[in-house]
């Protein structure tokens, strides 16, 4: 059966509901004149309201809360606590839409939630989850393991501190945002606000996760066996700058550098695919991240440029001492599988003889390998949709951190 609640804000009373165990869907239209709308918490503010205990009133296979109208009231979620089905499969959902925007200030999710359950969240506009007023989006299994699928689409997702929050809405790319997004937190909290069996998130225009983790481990999200499937859905590049980690195949969280292995980067329909300065952990997109030898977990490794005309230049004993410490740390890098091996031919062109050959030459200066040859690029993850593009490998001598 399908149940649908009005446009208005009615309560469901302590000894009432609204559905039951035959109920396949339950639809709850929202006015486009309400003044407000609030979903959990307490909900008494005058507007629309449906507080957290009603909530748990609700019976239906798939519920959807929807604000009607083009330009509706901010879509205020506090804190929400629903149970899942616990199937893995043809499991419940929840789904929080509007053409506006939503702000969660207080924890939210499925508790008991099965492998096919959903919680989704779709907004014209922007999400946002304010992390230090309790906001987190979660769900989890009876043994509070990572489980079920957060689904997450808007023009804009971003989560992070009130203050970060606010200069975002003046200015996406104020100057030195992307450091404040990296900033360890004061108290760290490595399950971060956004936590799930899966993550899946579709942006047109930015995805931006503060980092809630410590110095030494980077966090701000969670995803578990299922995995991190991003998709930029915009006519331009999607801004992605986004901290936390993600489960292996052993079942151990990938921290740091290793994290980006773990996602799925998907182009959109334009193809426009990922800002140059994208990053996960600090590291970009398309470049190739190893381990530094001081122990920063963000470095990014350059791409060197090859060149065909190699001198060799007298250095500075400074510049020595720095090529020394330089080639002992490469040195103590462990060695990396080889994932992927480009022809470097053109970086060495046979040069063109003529002046006449009166010997057979001297054996020491033959070119037997082309310059670069065994250079290394790439590694596991690639951007779907488009031209193939590391995302995370190695650059040799590497490996990861």
């Amino acid at each position: 059966t399908h149940a649908q609640h009005g446009q208005w804000n009615y309560t469901i009373a302590a000894t009432g509901g609204l559905g039951g165990s035959g109920t396949t869907r339950i639809d709850l239209d929202i006015a486009p004149t309400a003044s407000s709308i609030a979903i959990g918490g307490s909900s008494a503010d005058g507007g629309y309201g449906l507080d957290n205990a009603e909530a748990g009133r609700l019976r239906g296979q798939a519920i959807t809360i929807a604000a009607l109208g083009a330009k509706p009231a901010l879509v205020t979620i506090g804190t929400l606590g629903l149970t899942g089905s616990g199937l893995a499969a043809n499991g419940n959902s929840v789904t929080v839409q509007t053409a506006g925007s939503i702000r969660i200030d207080g924890a939210a999710g499925l508790t008991g939630a099965g492998a096919a359950d959903t919680l989704r969240l779709r907004a014209g506009q922007r999400i946002e989850v304010v992390t230090d007023r309790g906001g987190r989006l979660g769900l989890t299994d009876a043994a509070g393991a990572l489980a079920g699928v957060l689904d997450l689409a808007a023009d804009n997702i971003w989560v992070g501190t009130a203050d970060l929050l606010g200069q975002l809405a003046q200015n996406v790319g104020f100057a030195g945002r992307d450091a404040l997004l990296g900033r360890a937190a004061a108290v760290p909290d490595l399950v971060g606000g956004l936590a799930a069996g899966g993550l899946t998130v579709a942006a047109r225009s930015s995805f931006l996760v503060q980092n809630s983790g410590s110095p030494v481990q980077r966090a701000g999200f969670s995803a578990g066996a299922a995995g991190f499937r991003i998709a930029a859905t915009g006519a331009e590049p999607l801004d992605v700058v986004i901290n936390g980690r993600a489960l292996d195949t052993a079942g151990v969280f990938a921290i740091n550098n290793d994290t980006i292995d773990r996602l799925t980067l998907v182009r959109g329909e334009g193809g426009a695919g990922f800002t140059a300065t994208s990053s996960v952990n600090g590291c970009i997109i398309g470049a190739v991240c190893r381990p530094d030898p001081r122990g920063d977990p963000g470095t990014v490794a350059a791409i060197a440029n090859i060149s065909t005309n190699l001198s060799e230049t007298a250095l500075s004993p400074a510049a020595e001492k720095q090529r020394d410490t330089a080639r002992e740390a490469t040195e103590r890098l462990p060695e990396v599988r080889i994932a992927k091996l480009v022809d470097m031919g053109e970086a060495s062109i046979d040069p063109l003889v003529t002046d006449p050959v009166t010997s057979t030459g001297n054996p020491a200066l033959w070119i037997d390998v082309p310059v670069g040859a065994s250079a290394l690029i790439g590694g596991a993850g690639a951007v779907i949709g488009g031209a193939l593009a590391p995302i995370g490998g190695a650059l040799a001598p590497g490996g990861r951190k």
